[in-house]
Protein backbone atom coordinates (compact mmCIF):
# COMPACT_ATOMS: atom_id res chain seq x y z
CA UNK A 1 0.00 0.00 0.00
CA UNK A 2 1.13 3.55 -0.50
CA UNK A 3 0.01 7.13 -0.02
CA UNK A 4 1.22 10.65 -0.64
CA UNK A 5 1.13 13.02 2.33
CA UNK A 6 1.38 16.80 2.18
CA UNK A 7 2.57 18.98 5.05
CA UNK A 8 -0.12 21.66 5.42
CA UNK A 9 2.30 24.32 6.65
CA UNK A 10 4.91 23.93 3.89
CA UNK A 11 2.83 22.28 1.13
CA UNK A 12 5.70 19.82 0.65
CA UNK A 13 4.75 16.24 -0.07
CA UNK A 14 6.30 12.85 0.49
CA UNK A 15 5.32 9.26 -0.20
CA UNK A 16 4.94 6.38 2.23
CA UNK A 17 5.02 2.82 0.91
CA UNK A 18 4.20 -0.08 3.22
CA UNK A 19 4.89 -3.71 2.39
CA UNK A 20 4.67 -7.22 3.82
CA UNK A 21 6.73 -9.80 1.94
CA UNK A 22 6.23 -13.54 1.76
CA UNK A 23 7.95 -15.37 4.62
CA UNK A 24 8.68 -18.55 2.68
CA UNK A 25 9.31 -17.80 -0.98
CA UNK A 26 12.50 -15.97 -2.02
CA UNK A 27 11.32 -15.65 -5.62
CA UNK A 28 8.25 -13.78 -4.36
CA UNK A 29 10.42 -11.43 -2.26
CA UNK A 30 12.64 -10.68 -5.26
CA UNK A 31 9.66 -9.86 -7.45
CA UNK A 32 8.20 -7.73 -4.64
CA UNK A 33 11.42 -5.68 -4.61
CA UNK A 34 11.21 -5.15 -8.37
CA UNK A 35 7.53 -4.20 -8.15
CA UNK A 36 8.18 -1.73 -5.33
CA UNK A 37 11.05 -0.12 -7.22
CA UNK A 38 8.81 0.25 -10.28
CA UNK A 39 5.96 1.77 -8.23
CA UNK A 40 8.32 4.15 -6.44
CA UNK A 41 9.87 5.15 -9.77
CA UNK A 42 6.45 5.80 -11.31
CA UNK A 43 5.11 8.12 -8.60
CA UNK A 44 3.48 11.31 -9.85
CA UNK A 45 5.87 13.62 -8.03
CA UNK A 46 9.25 11.94 -8.53
CA UNK A 47 11.19 14.71 -6.77
CA UNK A 48 9.39 14.12 -3.48
CA UNK A 49 11.03 11.85 -0.91
CA UNK A 50 9.98 8.31 -0.08
CA UNK A 51 9.61 6.27 3.08
CA UNK A 52 9.39 2.51 2.54
CA UNK A 53 8.59 0.43 5.58
CA UNK A 54 7.26 -2.93 6.55
CA UNK A 55 7.84 -6.57 7.30
CA UNK A 56 10.16 -7.69 4.52
CA UNK A 57 10.67 -11.16 6.03
CA UNK A 58 14.25 -10.72 4.83
CA UNK A 59 17.44 -9.40 6.42
CA UNK A 60 19.55 -6.56 4.99
CA UNK A 61 21.76 -8.93 3.00
CA UNK A 62 18.80 -10.57 1.25
CA UNK A 63 18.93 -9.73 -2.48
CA UNK A 64 15.48 -8.09 -2.41
CA UNK A 65 16.38 -5.74 0.44
CA UNK A 66 19.91 -5.18 -0.88
CA UNK A 67 18.46 -4.23 -4.29
CA UNK A 68 16.30 -1.51 -2.72
CA UNK A 69 19.46 -0.23 -1.00
CA UNK A 70 21.12 0.19 -4.40
CA UNK A 71 23.43 -2.84 -4.26
CA UNK A 72 24.10 -4.93 -7.36
CA UNK A 73 22.38 -8.28 -6.85
CA UNK A 74 20.98 -11.21 -8.76
CA UNK A 75 17.19 -10.82 -8.77
CA UNK A 76 14.77 -13.09 -10.58
CA UNK A 77 17.74 -14.63 -12.40
CA UNK A 78 19.20 -11.33 -13.66
CA UNK A 79 21.93 -8.98 -12.46
CA UNK A 80 20.13 -5.89 -11.20
CA UNK A 81 21.01 -2.57 -9.62
CA UNK A 82 18.48 0.12 -8.68
CA UNK A 83 19.90 3.60 -9.05
CA UNK A 84 17.19 5.25 -6.91
CA UNK A 85 18.51 3.56 -3.79
CA UNK A 86 16.93 3.94 -0.39
CA UNK A 87 18.76 4.17 2.93
CA UNK A 88 18.07 2.00 5.99
CA UNK A 89 17.63 4.43 8.90
CA UNK A 90 18.51 1.87 11.60
CA UNK A 91 21.65 0.79 9.73
CA UNK A 92 22.70 4.44 9.30
CA UNK A 93 22.50 5.15 13.02
CA UNK A 94 23.27 1.74 14.52
CA UNK A 95 25.41 -0.01 11.92
CA UNK A 96 27.57 -1.72 14.53
CA UNK A 97 24.65 -2.93 16.65
CA UNK A 98 24.88 -6.71 16.97
CA UNK A 99 21.53 -7.24 18.78
CA UNK A 100 19.30 -6.24 15.86
CA UNK A 101 16.65 -8.95 15.75
CA UNK A 102 13.10 -7.82 15.07
CA UNK A 103 11.66 -11.28 14.37
CA UNK A 104 11.98 -12.87 17.81
CA UNK A 105 9.44 -15.74 17.50
CA UNK A 106 7.90 -14.75 20.87
CA UNK A 107 11.23 -15.06 22.70
CA UNK A 108 11.40 -11.36 23.54
CA UNK A 109 15.13 -11.29 22.74
CA UNK A 110 16.88 -8.91 20.34
CA UNK A 111 20.01 -11.09 20.27
CA UNK A 112 21.12 -11.98 16.77
CA UNK A 113 20.66 -10.49 13.34
CA UNK A 114 17.10 -11.35 12.25
CA UNK A 115 16.20 -7.72 11.42
CA UNK A 116 13.43 -8.32 8.90
CA UNK A 117 11.42 -5.17 9.63
CA UNK A 118 12.86 -2.13 7.90
CA UNK A 119 12.38 1.60 7.44
CA UNK A 120 14.09 2.83 4.29
CA UNK A 121 14.14 6.46 3.15
CA UNK A 122 15.25 8.51 0.17
CA UNK A 123 18.89 9.49 0.00
CA UNK A 124 19.48 12.92 1.47
CA UNK A 125 17.13 12.41 4.42
CA UNK A 126 18.67 13.17 7.79
CA UNK A 127 18.31 10.18 10.12
CA UNK A 128 17.49 11.59 13.57
CA UNK A 129 16.50 8.45 15.46
CA UNK A 130 15.79 4.77 14.87
CA UNK A 131 14.91 2.04 17.31
CA UNK A 132 13.73 -1.51 17.74
CA UNK A 133 11.19 -1.31 20.57
CA UNK A 134 11.60 -4.17 23.02
CA UNK A 135 10.74 -2.56 26.33
CA UNK A 136 8.22 -3.25 29.05
CA UNK A 137 8.04 -6.97 28.28
CA UNK A 138 4.91 -6.42 26.19
CA UNK A 139 4.84 -8.59 23.10
CA UNK A 140 1.91 -8.01 20.79
CA UNK A 141 3.54 -9.86 17.92
CA UNK A 142 6.41 -12.19 17.11
CA UNK A 143 8.12 -9.05 15.71
CA UNK A 144 9.38 -6.06 17.66
CA UNK A 145 8.09 -2.72 16.36
CA UNK A 146 10.61 -0.48 14.58
CA UNK A 147 10.55 3.31 14.60
CA UNK A 148 12.43 6.11 12.94
CA UNK A 149 12.51 9.89 12.87
CA UNK A 150 13.84 11.50 9.70
CA UNK A 151 14.09 15.01 8.39
CA UNK A 152 13.82 15.60 4.67
CA UNK A 153 15.81 18.54 3.28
Amino acid sequence: SWLRLVDRSTQRGFYVFNTHWDHRNQNSREHAALLLAAKIGARRSPDEPVVLLGDFNAVETNPGVAYLAGKRVKLAGRDEVWTSRLVDVFQTLHGNEKARTTLHFWSGSRAGSRKVDHILVSEGAMSLDAAILDRDGMMVSDHFPVTARVLFP
